[in-house]
């Protein structure tokens, strides 16, 4: 997968994804909302609203990962917006399909994965489907750690050994 490494779009998909978990909390869990978390959804919804229905990120569309028939496929998210993503990927999806989206930002350390229903779809190869998040969306945090110090031929430093290293080998 990907990076969205532009702290601008990770902002931006993590005010999406506030606004995902606390539509589905109210919505499909029926789980009441704080007066705080109610005053935050309808200052979302707001936000929402006052910007165009659609933000577009096509010259630095963010690779993401999708649950498919087949297994998983690639795929690149095209266009945001609270209502509806758009994502072009070289599996064919049909309205009414379910998918997982996931999207990983390793810069960030954070991971969203946002089920999602298929509301439209054209073409085949690459396949542009109009998702909507369809319940309860999850973010993960992780840290990329570094790698062990590669093996060397030449010792643990990467240098040659010199003959003193082994002195019973003569």
């Amino acid at each position: 997968m990907g990076s969205a490494t532009d702290p601008a779009v990770i902002g931006e998909i993590d005010l999406l994804f506030r606004y995902w978990a606390l539509r589905a909390r109210y919505d499909a869990l029926g789980a009441p909302l704080t007066d705080a978390e109610r005053a935050e959804l309808l200052s979302l919804v707001q936000l929402s609203v006052s910007v165009p229905r659609t933000v577009k990120h096509e010259p630095r569309s963010l690779r993401v990962e999708l649950t498919a028939s087949s297994g998983f496929a690639a795929g690149n998210l095209r266009q945001m917006a609270p209502d509806l993503l758009v994502v072009a990927s070289a599996a064919r999806f049909r309205p009414g399909d379910r998918t997982i989206l996931t999207l990983a930002d390793a810069v960030s350390g954070v991971e969203y994965s946002l089920p999602c229903v298929v509301r439209w779809a054209k073409g085949v190869r690459p396949c542009l489907a109009g998702l909507s998040v369809d319940g309860v969306p999850t973010k993960a945090t992780f840290a990329v750690s570094r790698p062990p110090p590669a093996l060397s031929l030449f010792g643990p430093g990467g240098t040659a050994l010199s003959a003193e290293a082994y002195p019973d080998d003569k």
